[in-house]
């Protein structure tokens, strides 16, 4: 009977050692930050506030019929799989930790700054996902990694506090779009239900989104008419299909010869060795056809918060 007792409580530490972090605990010591702390706002951390989704359920994009085209979401392609997340349904989550296959990553979304960046979990450890602290740098969501319960800065990329301080995750292309364009060319991705009613609209604030494009120097912000649904354009590789609310920015070998018109779709673009290219960056028919083209790491956000957390900003129209 008291070997069993003793079995019972290794089993139970043992569980509690690998447990995820969801209380409430914070880092008073300023020290301890690698940002000014005076300046984290929401101080002292409170890990069950707001809750992830950890188990998203989807449905086909192709079994949905009352969405409308304007719904905006975000999009991720890894291994020939399409899944969407509206924004409408990250508004109050802000995380989903989701995975593709052996690809595992948190989508992430700051109402606040407009930012929405998706995240790599691989060197985090297995099963670690991130949570939100509901700490804010510069108005910012802070997430924090429910193993250790390092607390990272959402628009920096990187941990400042904690075990993991200093880490950079590597982000993965999240593609920011319409309804309109995942019901026109992608009828197969792979929908997230959760929180999301197709009677209400997004809360729209996105009147004021700017596109970054990150450099070792800094950004490269460009402004976005979310309101001129005529225009089309690439530039240095940013790519803009206002009817679709749609922006990215490759980074290519190639000269990128122009848009492709709608019938060529989900292909985007050809370059000038023949490849078509989707918006997700493969390369569908052409000499170089099954390659993914790089991408440049980018998202939408408030212009005035690229200003806070860059000190180069260099600005095109």
């Amino acid at each position: 009977m008291k070997n069993l007792v003793i079995i019972v409580i290794s089993l139970l530490l043992s569980s509690c050692s690998n447990s995820i972090i969801d209380d409430s605990s914070s880092n008073d010591d300023p020290e301890k930050w690698a940002i000014p702390f005076a300046d984290i706002d929401n101080k002292p951390a409170n890990f069950n506030r707001i809750i992830p989704i950890d188990k998203p359920v989807f449905k086909l994009a192709s079994q949905f019929s009352n969405i409308a085209d304007g719904e905006e979401l975000f999009a991720i392609k890894e291994n020939g799989v399409v899944k969407v997340y509206f924004v409408q349904s990250l508004h109050h989550t802000e995380i989903v930790n989701d995975a593709i296959g052996d690809t595992r990553f948190s989508i992430t979304y700051c109402p606040l700054t407009g930012s929405g960046i998706c995240f790599d979990r691989s060197n985090l450890g297995k099963d670690n996902t991130l949570g939100i602290s509901g700490l804010l740098y510069n108005d910012n969501l802070m997430p924090y990694d429910r193993k250790t319960g390092s607390i990272f800065s959402q628009m920096l990329g990187s941990s400042v506090n904690g075990e993991f301080i200093n880490l950079k995750l590597k982000k993965i292309m999240l593609l920011r779009a319409n309804w309109k364009f995942i019901r026109m060319y992608h009828p197969e991705a792979l929908v997230m239900t959760n929180n999301f009613d197709a009677g209400l609209s997004s809360d729209g604030d996105d009147n004021d989104y700017h596109f970054g494009v990150l450099d070792k120097f800094g950004v490269k912000v460009y402004t976005v008419d979310t309101n001129n649904h005529n225009s089309e354009f690439i530039d240095s590789g940013v790519l803009l299909l206002n009817q679709f609310s749609l922006i990215t920015s490759f980074n290519y070998q190639y000269e990128i010869d122009k848009i492709l018109p709608l019938d060529k779709y989900p292909n985007v673009v050809v370059d000038s060795q023949l490849n078509f290219i989707d918006a997700f960056g493969y390369i569908n028919e052409g000499p170089n056809k099954g390659d993914r083209i790089a991408w440049d790491e980018s998202y939408l956000a408030k212009d005035w918060a690229f200003q806070l957390f860059f000190d180069q900003v260099e600005y095109y129209q």
